[in-house]
C-alpha cells in the first residue's frame, strides 16, 4: 500500500511538472523582464499592432473629429491621428484662440502652435481656475467653464477677466467650432503606441492578458506549483 501511494505521488509530480513547464518558463521570463524593466526600457517601447488589438477595439476610445485629423487621449498621452503630442490622461475639450490650439486635459490647459508644437501647460498653480471642465473662444476672448459659469481667462496675464452664466455667451458667438460630439476613434489610429511592453509583460505575468479567466488560470497554476512542492517533499521523505 505504501509503495502504491508513493507511485501515485511520483506520477502526479511528473505529470504536473510536464504540464507546468511552459507556464513556469513564461512566469520566470516575464518576472525577470519586470525586475529589470527600467534597464531595458519596457515602458518606453510599444507592442506591435496585432498584440495591441487584444486590448483596444473600435469604440473603446472616443475623440474629437476635426477636418483631416482625430484628437484623442489614450495610454496617458494626447494624440492627433497617430502623432503623440503630450502627456494627457483625459482629453476634455479643445478650441482655437489667437493662432493657438488649446486643449483641456485633466483640468489643465495645453497651449500649442498651429502646427501642434507644445508651447506651455497652464494649471491651477499658474492661475487657472480649479475644476475647469470645458474651453471655448469668442472673437475677443478665451473662455473656460467651471460648473455652469463661463469665465473669460487671459492667457498672458493668467487672470480671470469676465464671468457669465452658461446661457451666455451664445453658441453663435463662438469663433472656433464647438466640438461636442465625441466619436469612436478608428482602431488603426489607436494601435501604434497604445500598449507598452511594460503593460503587456505585466499582464502576461499576472494572467490579465486573458481577462478574469486568465487570472483564475494563473491562480490554478499557483495551486499546481504548491502541489508539486508537496509531492516533491513526500518523495524526498520516503
Amino acid at each position: 500500500m505504501r509503495a502504491a501511494s508513493l507511485m501515485l505521488v511520483r506520477k502526479v509530480h511528473r505529470q504536473l511538472g510536464v504540464f507546468l513547464s511552459l507556464f513556469l518558463f513564461v512566469l520566470a521570463l516575464s518576472g525577470i523582464a519586470l525586475n529589470h524593466s527600467e534597464a531595458i526600457e519596457l515602458n518606453d517601447h510599444y507592442v506591435p499592432a496585432w498584440i495591441a488589438g487584444f486590448y483596444l477595439d473600435a469604440g473603446d476610445v472616443t475623440g474629437l473629429q476635426e477636418p483631416g485629423r482625430m484628437l484623442y487621449s489614450v495610454g496617458g498621452n494626447l494624440y492627433a491621428n497617430q502623432t503623440n503630442l503630450a502627456a494627457c490622461a483625459e482629453l476634455q475639450g479643445k478650441t482655437s484662440f489667437d493662432e493657438q490650439e488649446i486643449f483641456l486635459c485633466d483640468g489643465e490647459l495645453l497651449l500649442f502652435t498651429s502646427d501642434l508644437e507644445l508651447i506651455e501647460r497652464i494649471d491651477v498653480t499658474k492661475g487657472l481656475p480649479a475644476n475647469v471642465d470645458a474651453v471655448q473662444s469668442t472673437k475677443t476672448e478665451f473662455l473656460v467653464r467651471v460648473g455652469t459659469t463661463w469665465l473669460g481667462f487671459d492667457l498672458l496675464s493668467l487672470q480671470v477677466t469676465s464671468q457669465s452664466t452658461s446661457e451666455s455667451p451664445s453658441e453663435s458667438s463662438f469663433v472656433a467650432p464647438v466640438l461636442t460630439d465625441w466619436v469612436p476613434v478608428p482602431s488603426h489610429l489607436l494601435l501604434k503606441e497604445a500598449v507598452s511592453w511594460q503593460q503587456f509583460t505585466l499582464d502576461v505575468h499576472s494572467g490579465a492578458i486573458a481577462g478574469l479567466s486568465g487570472k483564475l488560470f494563473n491562480d490554478l497554476v499557483g495551486v499546481f506549483v504548491m502541489l508539486m512542492a508537496m509531492s516533491g517533499l513526500l518523495m524526498w521523505r520516503n
